[in-house]
């Protein structure tokens, strides 16, 4: 009985004040009794009870997440009584209902990522950071729990010094000699995230790059969990740099991450080069889930040609798994079926990065059979691509009149007479040759003669070799000029 109160009352306290009001348990129940009790012993499982074997670990099924996860935090607490204190602070209402559960969650993360206040450790103008870290390597090598956690607020206030190049790589090498990103059998979670902090501050950078995380992950031999939590909470350089940890990172510290990120800063990441697989991959999947859901994305994702040319590196000389995924992220963002807007819209021309043979095949595909799909994509494509270049107005009419085989109209007349014609007309003109082989600038006949085209017949005659003979005429004639005369 004595045993089973104190589980009871440990239960309850590592709930939030609050809710531990309305929790409700007994030692002992009938398992045949209708009861409301939500922690009870009892010789046998009522139905659609959770069973907890005494002597067994908890079985909490896989569908109740937020319970898992406030076990999970709970079990890697090295002191609870911190966290039981914090939890009996809580004042504000809470009940059992789904709302309620998830706000204890969040309340009980905040409490494990912050330590229990200590006084401030001494640390005076002449204290080497150099050497606190060597004194904490020793003290985590001989079990010396106290004398580690010590070294650690010693080095929360150093950190926030101004650090040299110089020293920052002096730091790093002991980090590296002693090991100091390895995981720590004398530090609680909580503080162990508070030594690696300062680490990452004093022996790296106050931003991370992605060489810096290069570095981190050669000194630590194995970027373990507690390890990957700070870096997902340290500030970085670039979102690159966010992406890199979080593929790294478990489920939950993916989504935080990623949580973080813009869908803008998520594409411009996953199209820059050189092409990260892993993270091209988790950015895709992303960013889908995002169109399904209705967030914008479609902007960032336009602007890049929907990933389109990153995705021909991914997959290179497999055209069909790039049809296949750009098919189903088009789909994720318009729908089963691309109407004409839409249509125009993906095959677009104007852009700087130009759609891919994958991306056209997609989006005929959702677009399906219609008369006017050819068409819609020839001016979607070389139509928007002519009207956003500087060609020019003339030009660019020209060059659309001879793709569309018409004929534009000419301009109204304006300004000093000017040779009619459009460019392309006038440049023809200007290369062409004039009738009886002179060219632009051949020289005038002379006064009182006149030229004659030969006809088909004139050339025959020419070329006749027994001349014109009776009654012929030859095919050039020059006639004198004289008054009354017409040339």
């Amino acid at each position: 009985m004595l045993d089973r109160l104190r589980f009871l009352d440990t239960v309850a306290a590592l709930l939030p004040y609050p809710m531990r009001t309305r929790f409700s348990a007994v030692t002992w129940v009938s398992s045949t009794s209708e009861h409301n009790f939500r922690l009870a012993f009892s010789s046998h499982v009522r139905e659609g009870a959770l069973p907890v074997m005494w002597s067994g670990p908890p079985a909490v099924p896989p569908a109740e997440q937020v319970a898992r996860t406030y076990l999970d935090i709970l079990a890697r607490q090295g002191d609870l009584s911190h966290v039981i204190g914090e939890l009996a602070q809580i004042d504000k209402p809470m009940g059992f209902g789904h709302l309620h559960i998830r706000a204890a969650l969040r309340r009980l993360q905040d409490i494990a990522d912050s330590p229990p206040q200590r006084p401030a450790p001494v640390v005076g103008a002449d204290t080497d950071p150099a050497e606190v870290l060597r004194t904490y390597a020793d003290a985590r090598r001989n079990g010396r729990r106290e004398a580690a956690e010590y070294c650690v607020d010693q080095l929360e206030h150093l950190r926030t010094q101004s650090i040299t190049a110089e020293q920052r790589g002096r730091y790093r090498q002991i980090v590296k000699e002693q090991r100091l990103l390895e995981e720590s059998p004398v530090l609680a979670p909580p503080r162990q995230l508070q030594l690696y902090q300062a680490l990452l501050q004093m022996a790296y950078a106050s931003t991370l790059s992605e060489a810096h995380l290069d570095q981190i992950e050669e000194d630590a031999g194995m970027v373990h969990g507690l390890l990957l939590r700070a870096l997902e909470n340290y500030p970085c350089a670039d979102p690159v740099v966010d992406l890199l940890i979080a593929v790294r990172c478990g489920e939950d510290g993916r989504r935080r991450i990623l949580g973080r990120l813009d869908s803008g800063a998520l594409v411009a990441a996953a199209a820059r080069e050189p092409l990260r697989v892993g993270l091209f991959d988790l950015v895709f999947r992303e960013l889908a889930r995002r169109l399904a859901e209705e967030e914008d994305a479609v902007g960032p994702l336009w602007r890049h040609a929907y990933l389109a040319h990153p995705l021909r590196g991914r997959f290179p000389n497999d055209d069909l798994t790039q049809f296949t995924r750009l098919r189903g992220l088009l789909e994720a963002a318009y729908g089963p079926q691309l109407g004409v807007k839409e249509f125009e819209e993906v095959v677009d021309g104007s852009r700087a990065l130009q759609p891919t043979p994958a991306l056209f095949a997609a989006a005929l595909s959702l677009h399906g059979p219609s008369p006017d799909a050819g068409a819609a994509l020839f001016d979607a494509y070389f139509g928007r691509m002519l009207r956003s270049s500087t060609l020019g107005p003339q030009v660019t009419e020209d060059i659309e009149a001879i793709l569309h085989g018409t004929v534009p109209d000419p301009p109204p007349p304006s300004g000093p007479p000017q040779e009619s014609g459009s460019v392309v007309e006038r440049f023809v003109r200007k290369i062409r040759p004039r009738r009886g082989g002179r060219g632009r600038h051949a020289s005038p006949p002379r006064p009182g003669r006149r030229l004659r085209r030969r006809g088909a017949k004139d050339r025959d005659r020419m070329s006749d070799p027994a001349g014109p003979g009776p009654g012929r005429t030859a095919s050039l004639t020059t006639t004198p000029r004289g008054p009354g005369s017409r040339s």
